[in-house]
């Protein structure tokens, strides 16, 4: 098999790689810290705007809950847009479901940014729940077109954009946040209004690169059109493309099972080491650093996996469900984590030590390496005897004449 992840990374490719995770893994990470900054200038605006409504000043009760909400919000609507996706991509494809999401958030956007102008708070509140059905649909519908456009031996380089990304976002709405940027009180409103930038970069890029192949050919059984996106490909993509991201290079060189069982290994270790009262603050900063490196190398992987492991009928059920755990859960832990917090003390990470340890032990016993693989080769992994195709049988001349057109692209075989 080829070991270069980047042979065969064209323009295309990496078009569609770095503006769809710009509008939508960004966007998730930047949602997730954005709030952060600006939280005592949203709960002054809140007070004075309830004032304002019922002459009275807002009880301190209904403050924290109103804030909660306005945070909280947002998995519930990461909930909603998980729930959908799979209906979704099914109707308007991978990409088509990604530039129609990009009118979520531009309307989340519209409704941050000027919530304080019009004086109220429910506007914030209802952009962040549009914000996160924003996030539900980009963090399923997103990995599934990347995987499905990418070849075999890039398909890990180019998922990890996923996962990347999302980590500049949570950086970048930090940075924003600083004093000297957009965190004060008379700038924080276009913490908000950034958001439409990533997505209406999105949405002028991506109607221009191709659908993804195996949903044309597969589910809308459209031969033509699936040849027709890459022929266009295959023309304005003739430059091959050369990266040195460090994740992306690891996931294609050392695979993606030891990846994910290093990562959640060591982050149970940290968790571990952060329960030993004797440690100086040197260890706890040095802890610090070494779990936010090692909770990257799975947060992509994930991702790539739920794409590789499914065949192409189950996909977009797979992500659905997947995207439902990882929203319920962000919702628990954000709920659940003070009052945890507060009977455990330092203890509490006791109990995201035994998951991480758990997730590492099952990967270990039951997860095969899909590095270099096809899906049909994935899927023999998991049974002896080929699975067979449950979306459309093909014919031999037509599977022969589109495998030849594409190359490993979307590494189409029966079974798959």
């Amino acid at each position: 098999p080829d070991r270069d992840p980047t042979k065969h990374v064209t323009v295309c490719l990496m078009s569609a790689a770095i503006f769809g995770a710009l509008g939508s893994s960004f966007l998730y990470g930047y949602n997730l810290s954005v709030v952060n900054a600006p939280a005592e200038f949203i709960a002054n605006f809140t007070n004075k705007t309830w004032l304002e409504r019922y002459g009275m000043p807002i009880g301190d009760e209904t403050a924290d809950l109103l804030w909660s909400v306005t945070v909280s919000i947002l998995a519930i609507g990461g909930l909603l847009g998980a729930v959908v996706v799979k209906f979704l991509v099914q109707i308007l494809g991978r990409r088509g479901s990604l530039v129609v999401n990009s009118s979520f958030a531009l309307m989340a956007a519209l409704l941050l940014a000027l919530g304080e102008r019009a004086r109220s708070f429910e506007m914030l509140i209802i952009g962040r729940l549009i914000m996160g059905v924003h996030s539900g649909i980009a963090l399923s519908a997103l990995p599934m077109y990347l995987g499905e456009i990418s070849p075999k031996s890039s398909r890990g380089f180019i998922g990890q954009f996923h996962g990347i990304m999302i980590n500049v976002g949570v950086f970048t709405g930090q940075v924003l946040g600083l004093p000297d940027l957009l965190g004060q009180e008379s700038r924080w409103n276009f913490l908000f209004a950034f958001i439409a930038l990533p997505a209406l970069l999105q949405l002028s890029v991506l109607p221009f690169l191709p659908e993804s192949p195996r949903y044309l050919l597969m589910e809308r059984r459209d031969e033509a059109a699936a040849e027709k996106d890459f022929d266009s490909s295959a023309i304005s993509c003739c430059m091959s493309l050369s990266m040195f991201l460090v994740q992306g290079l690891l996931i294609e060189r050392v695979g993606r099972r030891p990846l994910l069982i290093l990562g959640f290994s060591g982050m149970a270790v940290g968790f571990s080491v952060q329960l030993s009262v004797w440690a100086p603050m040197q260890v706890f900063q040095h802890c610090v650093f070494t779990h936010v490196m090692l909770s990257s190398l799975p947060a992509g992987g994930v991702f790539i996996l739920t794409s590789e492991l499914f065949d192409q009928s189950y996909r977009p059920a797979a992500f659905m469900i997947g995207g439902t755990v990882l929203w319920l859960s962000n919702f628990t832990v954000g709920l659940v984590f003070p009052f945890l917090q507060e009977a455990l003390s330092t203890y509490v990470f006791l109990v995201f030590a035994a998951v991480c340890t758990l997730a590492a032990v099952y990967l270990c016993l039951f997860l095969p390496e899909t590095k270099n693989k096809t899906f049909a080769d994935i899927s023999q992994s998991f049974a002896k005897k080929k699975i067979p195709l449950t979306t459309a049988r093909l014919d031999g001349q037509s599977l022969r004449r589109l495998k030849k057109k594409i190359r490993s692209y979307g590494c189409l075989s029966h079974g798959v």
